[in-house]
C-alpha cells in the first residue's frame, strides 16, 4: 500500500470516527422517543379501556335510574303522610279488621356517610292480625315511590287487646329509615 492510499484509508477512518461520535446523542436520542412513544401507546390504550368501561357504568346508571332516583328523591314530609296514610287505607278497603295508625313521627334531615339525607320515621300501627302487618311491611318495602328500611321490628301478637272492634289487635311500632337529598 501506498501512502497516498493509507491517508485516504485514515481520513475515511477519522470521517467515519467523527460521523459516529456525531450520530450516537442522536440515535440515542431516537431510541428513546421510540421507547417513550410506545409506552404512551401503552398508556393511552389502558386509559381507553378505563374510560370505556366508566362510560359504559355510566349509560348503565343513565338507563337504570329509577332505583336511584328513590334515594335521591326531594322529600316533603307532608307528601310522605299522605302517603303512609292513604297506603294504609288501601290495606283497609274491602276488610273486617283495619289497621290503625297509633302514631307516626318523622325526625329531621340529617346527613348519613353515603351523602344521602336521612330521616327516622316512626310508625306506631294497632294491627289486627299477622298476616295484615305483613301487608304493611309489603307495602313498605315494595313501593316505588320512597325507598324505607325497617331499621328493627319487634311485637307481641300474644298482647291483643280485644275490649273494643275498633282497637282489636296488637300494636306495633315499626322504626323506618328513609334516603332522600
Amino acid at each position: 500500500m501506498n501512502n497516498s492510499t493509507l491517508k485516504s484509508l485514515g481520513l475515511i477512518l477519522i470521517w467515519a470516527f467523527v460521523v459516529v461520535l456525531w450520530m450516537m446523542p442522536q440515535i440515542t436520542k431516537f431510541t428513546n422517543i421510540q421507547s417513550e412513544k410506545e409506552s404512551l401507546i401503552s398508556k393511552e390504550k389502558s386509559l381507553e379501556e378505563e374510560y370505556n368501561k366508566l362510560k359504559k357504568i355510566d349509560e348503565e346508571l343513565k338507563n337504570d335510574s329509577s332505583e336511584f332516583e328513590k334515594y335521591t328523591k326531594w322529600l316533603k314530609e307532608n307528601e310522605l303522610v299522605n302517603f303512609i296514610y292513604s297506603k294504609i287505607e288501601e290495606l283497609n278497603k274491602n276488610k273486617n279488621s283495619i289497621i290503625t295508625i297509633k302514631d307516626l313521627s318523622i325526625t329531621s334531615a340529617q346527613i348519613n356517610n353515603m351523602q344521602f339525607l336521612e330521616s327516622n320515621i316512626q310508625l306506631t300501627l294497632q294491627v289486627p292480625t299477622e298476616f295484615m302487618l305483613k301487608n304493611v311491611l309489603k307495602m313498605l318495602n315494595k313501593n316505588d315511590e320512597y325507598k324505607f328500611f325497617i331499621t328493627s321490628l319487634t311485637y307481641d301478637p300474644n298482647n291483643i287487646n280485644s275490649s273494643d272492634w275498633q282497637n282489636s289487635g296488637f300494636s306495633v311500632t315499626i322504626p323506618l329509615k328513609v334516603f332522600y337529598k
